[in-house]
């Protein structure tokens, strides 16, 4: 091969290399507004059989359910630059109501001024000012009725959104601050529930939570 043609070979792979990388840097670095919207499964709480329906009634915060679960969810910039006045509509489905809903947790500090939650059973509305790269708000919500999920929709012009079913965090303790909520209220609660190991464990668990807290709340 004559040196001529090595050298426009050489040529012909320098341009393509450069063409690819200024792509790859262009591509990287540009602007990406994205958010993700992950929802997680339902957990159920309670459910109360067709057979005793006539002669149980358990209250949730002073209203009367049948069928109770709770879920999460969670809003995160999963793209490169800040997107701000993120909304998210949170709405009920049918045979269900969202009587409960609260912030759970966020990756970032805040300002409760910049976070508004607000709304009814069958819809509620989360505002925040602003989220920037990675930063990650979650919800707690608690579902009456119908064990349906409830659509959450966020729009905004020049952001992608991407909906997705999973697991957002795994938070046991509570769960089982509602159930011990709920079966509190029976009567026979306070003499049967004693008797049963996993519960003991819980009222144990709870004691030396409710110590520690007193500890680090000491001056």
């Amino acid at each position: 091969m004559s040196p001529e043609v090595i050298n426009g070979l050489f040529a012909l792979a320098g341009t393509i290399i450069g063409v690819a990388g200024t792509w790859l840097i262009t591509h990287r670095f540009k602007d990406r507004k994205q958010i993700s919207v992950i929802v997680s499964p339902l957990a159920r709480l309670l459910d109360v059989g067709s057979a005793v329906k006539p002669d149980v009634t358990v209250h949730y915060k002073g209203r009367p359910v049948e069928a109770l679960s709770m879920g999460e969810i969670a809003l995160q910039n999963t793209g490169n630059s800040p997107v701000q006045e993120v909304t998210a509509v949170i709405t009920a489905r049918d045979e269900s109501s969202i009587i409960d809903c609260e912030i759970a947790s966020a990756n970032f500090s805040y300002d409760r001024q910049a976070v508004r939650l607000e709304g009814d059973d069958r819809k509620r509305t989360l505002t925040l000012d602003f989220l920037n790269p990675n930063d990650r708000f979650v919800l707690t919500f608690t579902l009456a009725g119908k064990r349906r999920a409830p659509d959450v929709l966020v729009r905004k012009l020049g952001v992608d959104v991407v909906s997705k079913r999973d697991y957002v965090n795994w938070i046991p303790d509570i769960y089982a601050e509602v159930v011990y909520g709920i079966f509190s209220q029976m009567p026979l609660f306070k003499y049967v529930f004693p008797l049963v190991k996993p519960y003991r464990l819980y009222m144990e668990a709870r004691k030396k939570k409710g110590v520690q807290n007193r500890i680090e709340q000491a001056p």
